[in-house]
């Protein structure tokens, strides 16, 4: 299984990379809206269409994080972290499990990121969505990797 700190830093990568282009997806496609609360920010509509923009961002985020789930069954932030999902199940449904595991991650945020603690007790190290989705997410690093400075060492000595 991957290492929490994995996971963390494949979320903070996912985010630096992807939130950009749903961002300016979403100012593309309502432009007209954030034109509106910009010059009416206590207009009561804004509520609503905060709303709106949340939602459409992480259906879209999700969108695009299960895109890359079927080209390398990893995001890019965990492509790049060397983790990636191993399936319970390999039906016709993954993705769409897939789909949903990350809708309920963005949403586990509304509860503070308290279901995230479900890791901890779980002996696969599997979060409530990735129970759900019936997914592992697992580290393809070798087991000697070492993140230390031992050829560095060599080199300057030398």
């Amino acid at each position: 299984t991957a290492q929490m700190v994995d996971r963390f830093f494949s979320f903070v990568l996912d985010y630096l990379i992807i939130s950009p282009f749903v961002m300016f997806t979403l100012y593309s496609a309502f432009s007209n809206g954030f034109r509106f609360w910009k010059t009416n920010p206590t207009a009561s509509e804004n509520e609503l269409f905060v709303v709106i923009i949340g939602v459409c961002f992480v259906v879209l985020f999700a969108l695009i994080q299960t895109f890359f789930v079927s080209l390398w069954d990893a995001t890019p932030g965990q492509y790049f972290l060397k983790i990636k999902f191993e399936y319970d199940d390999h039906g016709s449904t993954r993705l769409l499990k897939v789909f949903f595991r990350q809708v309920l991650f963005w949403f586990s945020f509304l509860f503070l990121a308290i279901p995230l603690l479900s890791v901890l007790t779980n002996a696969k190290r599997r979060t409530f969505y990735d129970q759900i989705a019936e997914v592992t997410v697992v580290s393809t690093k070798s087991e000697n990797f070492t993140v230390g400075f031992e050829n560095e060492f060599k080199y300057w000595r030398a």
